[in-house]
């Protein structure tokens, strides 16, 4: 047999569900609207950060690529970097010039505040640096991050 009373009960409850109100979902909106806008501050300045940080990775790569090249090729390459225009370029260094890669990190909110070694970096065939160079890299943040060229070819960030 069947139950009556509970069939009943459960049509009730259908019956008395009732959406949520016009008020409700705007004060849900608002809620969501303001989380956004502070959140939205913290996101934009942790991608700049990002950013800053993603060129003096890749500044540090194209200078292992450079003395990877060197070692590679058995001849002597050289980085030239050129503030002004944000950009460096890699090429050989026996007379000829011949471009082989240009990186330009323009745009990416970093400028070099300092080569200590002058703005060409030189690499041996034996993976050696012609001389020791420190890059001092100023992101748009005000923070300084600086890359190391040893005498022995390492290139390290700090």
């Amino acid at each position: 047999m069947r139950d009556t009373r509970s069939s009943a009960t459960f049509r009730n409850r259908l019956i008395r569900e009732e959406g949520t109100s016009l008020m409700e979902l705007l004060v849900v909106i608002a809620v969501i609207g303001v989380v956004t806008v502070w959140g939205g501050e913290g996101f934009l300045a942790l991608a700049a950060r990002q950013q800053e940080k993603a060129a003096v990775a890749e500044i540090a790569t194209e200078l292992r690529f450079a003395r990877q090249l060197a070692i590679g090729r058995r001849e002597r390459v050289r980085v030239v970097f050129d503030p002004g225009n944000a950009s460096l370029r890699t090429e050989l260094a026996n007379g000829s010039g011949r471009l082989l890669r240009t990186y330009r990190y323009n745009g990416r909110r970093t400028v070099i505040e300092r080569l200590s070694g002058g703005t060409q970096i030189m690499f041996h065939p034996n993976g050696r640096s012609a001389s020791p160079t420190t890059i001092v890299l100023l992101g748009q943040s005000g923070e300084r991050r600086t890359i190391t060229v040893s005498i022995t070819g390492r290139v390290a960030l700090s």
